[in-house]
């Protein structure tokens, strides 16, 4: 059973273990709900919306191992269901080929 919102597309985007936390100093806030993952970006959920081209430090977490990345917001999709927020990586693309296995 999939999320209201979310598709059963959208879940398998999503390789299993998975999450994303906003980065603040030595603080990583869990405030996304991952929709799809890749190497070049993220699709969210969050009780906030960021602005458009805002830079934001995050963590990728997969099975215990993490690493930290920079995105840009990339736009918004709105629908009935809320608000996913396009995420784009701006660096860490080979560690995070290595963490998701791709």
């Amino acid at each position: 059973m999939t999320a209201p919102g979310t598709t059963a597309q959208d879940k398998s985007a999503v390789p299993a273990g998975v999450a994303l936390a906003v980065v603040a100093g030595a603080t990583a806030y869990d405030m996304f709900e991952v929709v799809a993952l890749d190497n070049g970006g993220a699709r969210v959920r969050a009780p906030v919306l960021l602005e458009i081209s805002e830079e934001v430090p995050l963590r990728v977490t997969r099975d215990g191992a993490s690493i930290e990345v920079r995105a840009r917001v990339a736009g918004h999709e709105r629908s009935d269901n809320g608000a996913v927020t396009q995420l784009v990586f701006i660096d860490g693309a080979s560690e995070l080929r290595r963490l998701l296995g791709s």
